[in-house]
């Protein structure tokens, strides 16, 4: 995916978070989409405000020219949610998503949701461009992250104030995440178990314990 939408003549770039949130309204094109179904689907976490939501919504009319009062691409449904009025050319939809690289690792929360972890840098925090978004003032916005390179997932502090923790301790420096581990952000803010989905990445990890 490119995270580029083409609008008369010009390519306009979109981060990924605000795509993932176009894609949800192009998916249900012409269909109601409700506040809650979008933070469900592009956040996957319960720690998301409607904030959050808001902003992306704001920034995408920002980015498409689009007038809430008089829309031409988002209508605002009132007390129901979102949806697409107009016809969007997406650049990279089709064929790019078919190439998109398997999930090998997520993090699962303490209800149980699962939170798959991308490729490169995984952003915890409280910052609109977070991949794992938590919307408390207990959180630094750019708190701690995760890095997925090839078979293996690092995790480092980013100099939070209430700090990072795995397997019990504060962490100090980049530390290898093994299957299984515990993972809390903050004092009891939140809590995550990562997960080795990828058979072979789990063999190789279990063999490093």
């Amino acid at each position: 995916m490119l995270d580029r939408i083409s609008r008369e003549r010009e390519t306009v770039q979109l981060r990924p978070r605000v795509m993932d949130v176009l894609l949800c309204l192009v998916e249900s094109r012409e269909t109601v989409v409700s506040k809650q179904q979008l933070i469900d689907r592009v956040w996957r976490t319960e720690f998301v405000s409607e904030n959050a939501l808001t902003h992306a919504i704001t920034e995408l009319r920002t980015k498409l020219g689009d007038d809430p009062k008089h829309p031409t691409y988002i209508e605002t449904i009132p007390r129901r949610g979102y949806r697409i009025i107009a016809e969007l050319t997406i650049d990279g939809l089709g064929p790019a998503t078919a190439s998109t690289p398997p999930v090998r690792f997520e993090l699962v929360a303490e209800d149980g949701r699962e939170l798959p972890l991308k490729d490169g840098d995984n952003l915890i925090g409280r910052s609109p461009e977070s991949g794992i978004l938590l919307d408390t003032p207990k959180v630094s916005r750019r708190h701690a992250r995760i890095v997925v390179a090839g078979d293996s997932a690092s995790i480092e502090d980013l100099g939070s104030k209430n700090g990072t923790f795995v397997r019990g301790r504060r962490l100090e420096g980049p530390v290898r995440l093994q299957h299984a581990d515990e993972i809390q952000i903050g004092v009891n803010v939140a809590r995550f178990r990562f997960r080795v989905i990828d058979d072979r990445t789990r063999t190789e990890h279990l063999d490093d314990c």
